[in-house]
C-alpha cells in the first residue's frame, strides 16, 4: 500500500500562526497528494477570519471538548492516511520534514518517528530569562539522543506514525489538557511498539519569551499531571508538588554547579525559575481549593 499521510494540527485561537504553519506544509517536499490537513479547531465559538488561506488538500473540522488531546482524537477519527503525522498550530515544519520522517519509517521499519524541536527565539544573540529557561531544560530527551536511536518519548509537536500505532494503542486520553504525549508513549512501549528519535525532521516552535507565558505552560503541565493522578484515584496534590519542586531544586544545583554559562546568564535562569516555583506553588493551592485545571 502506497503510504498515504495526514497532518493533524490542533488550533485553540491561534488563526495568525496557524496560517504560517499551512504556508509551510504548502512548500513539503513530498507531492501533495500524498498528504492532507486536517486542522482541528478546538473552539468552535471562535470564528474562522474569512482572510485564511488554506490549500485544497486541507480539512478543517470543530471539536467542542476542551483539550488539545481531544482535538487530535477528532483528527484521527477522520483521517484517510495509514500515516499520521502530529504538529502544533504554533510550529514551523521544515520543508523536508514529511520526507525525512518517511525515509525513517521504512528504511528502519519502525512504527513511529519523534522528530527534532528547535526553538526559535525574538533574539538569538539577547535572550530573555524564559527563553534560557526552555533553551537549557526544554525537551530534554532530544538532547540525549542520537539519530536513529529508540527512545520512549514523544512530543505532539512534532511526531509521525503508523496507523496502526493507535489501533493496537487507542486514542490520546481526550481529558488531560496537558501530559497525554508521555502517558501515551509509555502505553505505545508497554505494548512492544518502537519509536525512534529522527533529528533530520524538524519542527521550529516559538520560545517563551516572557516568563508569565512560561509560567502558564508549567501551570498547564502540572495541571495536566494532576489530573492524570485523579484519573488514577490519586487526589492529594501536595506531594506531587513536592516532586516538582525537588525537581526545580536540583535544576537550580546544575545551573549553579555544572552550566558553564557566565553568572549574568546564571542569574538570569535563576530569577526565572525561582519565579515559575512560585507560580506551581499558587497554582496546586487553587487546585486544592476547588479550581478547575487551565488549559493554557
Amino acid at each position: 500500500m502506497t503510504p498515504f499521510i495526514s497532518v493533524i494540527i490542533p488550533t485553540f485561537r491561534d488563526w495568525s500562526r496557524l496560517q504560517l504553519c499551512v504556508q509551510a506544509l504548502k512548500q513539503q517536499t513530498l507531492s501533495k497528494d500524498t498528504y492532507e490537513v486536517i486542522i482541528v479547531n478546538n473552539d468552535p465559538e471562535n470564528p474562522i477570519p474569512s482572510a485564511l488561506e488554506l490549500p485544497e488538500n486541507c480539512t478543517l473540522t470543530e471539536e467542542s471538548k476542551v483539550g488539545s488531546y481531544a482535538a487530535r482524537n477528532k483528527g484521527i477519527q477522520i483521517a484517510r492516511g495509514n500515516i499520521y503525522a502530529f504538529t502544533d498550530s504554533d510550529c514551523i515544519p521544515n520543508r523536508d520534514w514529511l520526507e525525512q520522517t518517511m525515509l525513517k519509517l521504512k528504511m528502519l521499519n519502525v512504527d513511529g518517528v519523534a522528530g527534532k524541536v528547535e526553538f526559535v527565539y525574538v533574539n538569538e544573540f539577547n535572550l530573555s530569562s524564559a527563553e534560557l529557561y526552555e533553551k537549557l531544560f526544554g525537551f530534554p530527551f532530544q538532547r540525549k539522543k542520537r539519530n536513529g536511536e529508540e527512545t520512549k518519548n514523544l512530543v505532539t509537536a512534532n511526531f509521525v506514525c503508523k496507523r496502526h500505532l493507535f489501533q493496537g494503542c487507542g486514542l490520546f486520553n481526550g481529558d488531560l489538557k496537558s501530559g497525554g504525549d508521555s502517558l501515551f508513549a509509555k502505553k505505545v512501549i508497554s505494548k512492544g511498539y518502537r519509536i525512534i528519535y529522527c533529528g533530520e525532521a524538524i519542527v521550529k516552535h516559538p520560545s517563551r519569551y516572557r516568563i508569565v507565558e512560561l509560567a502558564r505552560k508549567r501551570q498547564r503541565v502540572l495541571g495536566g499531571k494532576i489530573d492524570a493522578q485523579q484519573n488514577h484515584g490519586n487526589k492529594e496534590i501536595y506531594p506531587f508538588l513536592y516532586k516538582v519542586l525537588e525537581e526545580q531544586a536540583r535544576r537550580m544545583r546544575f545551573v549553579v554547579m555544572k552550566n558553564q554559562d557566565d553568572w549574568p546568564t546564571k542569574l538570569k535562569l535563576l530569577y526565572a525559575m525561582s519565579l515559575i516555583s512560585v507560580y506551581y506553588v499558587g497554582e496546586a493551592v487553587r487546585i486544592k481549593v476547588g479550581g478547575r485545571t487551565r488549559r493554557y
